[in-house]
């Protein structure tokens, strides 16, 4: 339409078609839903609110979009005096597992401005904004996929802007396989946690069988992925938290500035995965198994074109984790303790073979073990103009790499500890043969026996990985209230 609506509810107002106009404005005393009608039947008519130029939607009490596409073609501002949500309407395939349904998105050609008073969820929910967009709950802010009963992601949360992103939680505000990028700033603030958290994808298998000649090869393979949450803003990168800011293998890209700041602690966590093959290799005669697994580890990553900086009011902990600014200093500043930790990665191969060789007389079986092992750290690099780290209490090191161009200074009240982790290779190697059949003893004598010789080989190598703190034309400088 061309033209205004207005339409205004004492109570509940319930949207299960088309509303459009030039400004629409829905207000609720109550309730306001708008759903996809008969979503859950599989048969849904998709609902819509669209205004060519602006878009008001507002519950005294819950406002709840379902299935529901919402429009704009200037700004546009959602709100709730108690909860908010966004989801895709529910649909089941035909083995009733639960999928996406009808999307929900909400898309508008300038700003846009969301908040619930209580919690404000949006799971699967697609929003772009050409100008700033705003978010905000009065206690907890999420911002995760939907998924089926099979547990898999049926629907993404996406979020773009064509300028500035705000996330704001008076409580926890979480963000968990959605995609969030800003053209400009994004600025994610929470009262208690802010959690960023990646995930490990489910193992993908896969089995190949071929034939060489007379040898035949089943190879079977696992692979297993991370899911990385990441936040990416044009401009500058802000988190902040009254309680902790939890990262979890996550990855940070700010345009310029970074800033992580915490009241209690800066975690930055990993994700481990895993790969294994196992190959079965036969012929007559002849088998060879061959088993392995590797391990990954995903660390956090913060990226910056500008200045890097993270301040907690407790502890700041790295583990595995990278950091570097292009063209700006990095900070670290903790009330207590500074850990730069490494993580650990395993890998193993184990190989078997038999082999039998018949005579008319006798027989041979050579059997084989075979073991490599290898557990390699994972350290911290950070990487900046300047480097400065100052802990209030300890600042541990686990063999970090601390690199600069310029001025580097590492700075402890209590304990200062740069230390090294090690990294081992250990091998097995075990060889048997066995002799059975009839045997020459010199003259006309014949015997029969069996003859066994077994050689084994082991090998255990220990290398360090030290700390490193350098700077290519600045100082170094490292004080400490203790020791160092």
């Amino acid at each position: 339409g061309t033209g205004s609506v207005a339409l205004e509810a004492r109570n509940d107002l319930l949207n299960q078609g088309q509303i459009q106009g030039r400004d629409v404005a829905l207000v609720a005393g109550n309730n306001l839903v708008s759903e996809a009608s008969k979503a859950i039947n599989g048969v849904g008519i998709l609902s819509g609110i669209s205004a060519s130029n602006t878009l008001q939607l507002m519950a005294g009490n819950d406002m709840t979009l379902t299935g529901t596409r919402v429009q704009a073609g200037g700004s546009a501002a959602l709100i709730a005096g108690n909860n908010l949500s966004l989801t895709p309407s529910a649909l089941r395939d035909d083995n009733g597992l639960l999928r996406g349904g009808d999307v929900v998105s909400v898309t508008t050609g300038k700003d846009l401005f969301v908040s619930a008073g209580n919690d404000l969820q949006l799971h699967g929910v697609t929003i772009a904004a050409g100008g700033s967009a705003a978010l905000q709950a009065g206690n907890d802010l999420s911002l995760t996929p939907t998924t089926g009963l099979d547990g898999k992601v049926a629907t993404r949360t996406s979020i773009n802007t064509g300028d500035s992103l705000q996330l704001t939680a008076g409580n926890d505000l979480t963000i968990r396989q959605a995609e969030v990028k800003a053209g400009g700033d994004l600025i994610a603030a929470a009262g208690n946690n802010l959690n960023v958290e990646s995930v490990v994808n489910d193992s993908q298998s896969n089995s190949d069988n071929s034939r060489n000649g007379k040898t035949r090869v089943t190879t079977t393979t696992t692979t297993q992925t991370i899911d990385q949450q990441a936040l990416t803003a044009g401009g500058n990168l802000i988190l902040s938290a009254g309680n902790d800011v939890n990262l979890v293998a996550a990855k940070l890209d700010a345009g310029k500035g970074l800033g992580i700041s915490a009241g209690n602690d800066i975690n930055a966590s990993t994700l481990t995965t895993v790969d294994t093959s196992d190959t079965l290799e036969t012929r007559k005669r002849f088998k060879q198994t061959t088993a392995t697994r590797d391990e990954t580890v995903h660390g956090t990553e913060f990226s910056a074109g500008g200045n890097l900086a993270m301040q907690a009011g407790n502890d700041i902990t790295l583990t595995a984790a990278s950091a570097a600014s292009k063209e700006g200093g990095i900070t670290l500043a903790a009330g207590n303790d500074v850990n730069l930790l490494a993580a650990s990665e395993q890998h193993d191969a184990v190989q078997d073979m038999t082999k039998k060789k018949k005579g008319t007389f006798s027989s041979k079986t050579t059997t084989t073990h075979d073991e490599w092992h290898d557990n390699v750290a994972v350290t911290t690099t950070l990487s900046g103009d300047t480097v400065q780290i100052a802990a209030g209490n300890d600042l541990l090191s686990q063999g970090a790499q601390v690199a600069s161009t310029g001025d580097v200074v590492l700075a402890a009240g209590n304990n200062l500890t740069l230390d090294t982790v090690q990294n081992t290779h250990s091998e097995e190697h075990e060889k048997t043969v066995k002799k059975s059949g009839l045997y020459g003893g010199g003259g006309f004598s014949v015997a029969l026996g069996v003859t066994k010789k077994t050689d084994g080989l082991d090998v255990t190598e220990v290398t360090n990985t030290g700390s490193l703190v350098g700077s290519t034309d600045g100082a170094v400088t490292m004080t400490a209230g203790n020791k160092v």
